[in-house]
């Protein structure tokens, strides 16, 4: 199931337009790489900041500095880490990644009120849609 996920996220950033200032446009309704900066900005850039560098508004209430996640593929030599990424942000799995435990376990967050049977599709298509906005804005 592992291998699976990761192909089918490989497939889609592939597949999938880099964002620009043109295409960052109000009304791209449909583009992936769009829902996933709305996901970002809904969860992630309170701490990652909203350009994603680590400086967001809770910087100085946190103990561990948020990682600039724009520098993640030139810190992991020049591989995009996919499959680290993905367990990161769900967090349900035990991650070094959530380290003092700051960064919420968005998987198990997200699946809290949507039905049952829904639940792990949800968490995916949130996360994935994370992950192509991510993909995008490495430096």
């Amino acid at each position: 199931m592992r291998y699976f996920l990761i192909a089918m996220l490989w497939m889609l950033i592939c597949a999938a337009p880099a964002v620009t200032s043109e295409s960052a446009g109000v009304g791209q309704a449909g583009n992936i790489v769009m829902d996933g900066y709305r996901q970002f900005i809904d969860s992630c850039a309170f701490c990652h900041g909203v350009d994603g560098k680590g400086q967001g508004e809770a910087v100085n209430m946190l103990s561990a500095q948020p990682t600039n996640l724009r520098l993640l593929s030139k810190n992991n030599d020049g591989v995009f880490p996919l499959e680290y990424l993905y367990y990161s942000i769900d967090g349900r799995d035990d991650l070094t990644a959530h380290g003092s435990g700051e960064m919420p376990e968005w998987g198990d967050l997200w699946e809290r009120g949507v039905p049952p049977e829904f639940s792990q599709a949800y968490v995916r298509s949130r996360i994935f849609q994370i992950i192509m906005y991510l993909n995008s804005i490495q430096e």
